[in-house]
């Protein structure tokens, strides 16, 4: 359904309409849940992660109209400010680790339309967000359900086999005892006197 919709503005010579942009962007961020299948992670672990993509996507979308096409339009400004605003509310409710880049999202959709930009400086400018915005993504993904985090084991010393390993299997909690820090839980198999292999959960 979504290709129809790009196909329609496509044959109608109106990419660059704003349902046709968001009609993109719904396109790429279900690609969240295709690479979760392939991975064999559960589709409930990346709802956050789609709906932080979906909600970098669709406010870049009307931030860039208003540096480029829709320049000037102060309807398209609020729009894009307004949305932005609802965008931080909405990352605070997925995980905090995502307020400051959806704060630095929200000034440069509402100062940067006021300053003459060329259309490279404005792609320079959003790729460095996007950059952030994967970055933190990658950062909560790290902080999964229990046994869908996504994780490799380093090889140990060679001798250092644990009886755990010997078994065939071992799980590491998410977060280990005392400590703030996020451990990635994993299984591993033993490879034999050379170490230990870790394979995803």
């Amino acid at each position: 359904m979504l290709l129809t919709v790009n196909a329609g503005y496509a044959w109608r010579r109106r990419e660059r309409a704003l349902l046709n942009d968001l009609a993109s962007v719904a396109q790429s961020c279900l690609l969240v849940f295709v690479l979760a299948t392939l991975s064999g992670v559960p589709l409930a672990g990346v709802v956050p992660a789609f709906l932080a993509v979906m909600l970098y996507l669709v406010g870049t979308v009307l931030y860039v109209k208003t540096m480029i096409r829709e320049r000037g339009d102060a309807g398209y400004l609020r729009l894009s400010v307004g949305f932005h605003v609802v965008a931080l509310i909405a990352a605070a409710s997925l995980d905090m680790l995502l307020v400051p880049v959806f704060v630095l999202l929200l000034a440069r959709a509402g100062i940067l339309p006021a300053r003459r930009l060329s259309p490279v400086q404005v792609g320079v400018i959003e790729t460095v967000c996007c950059l952030l915005v994967l970055a933190v993504v990658l950062v909560a993904l790290q902080e999964l359900p229990a046994g869908s985090a996504l994780w490799i084991a380093p090889a140990s010393q060679p001798g250092s086999t644990s009886a755990s390993a010997k078994r065939g299997c071992h799980s590491v909690p998410l977060r280990s005892q005392g400590s703030g820090a996020a451990r990635p839980r994993l299984r591993t198999r033993s490879a034999g006197p050379g170490g230990v292999l870790g394979e995803q959960v």
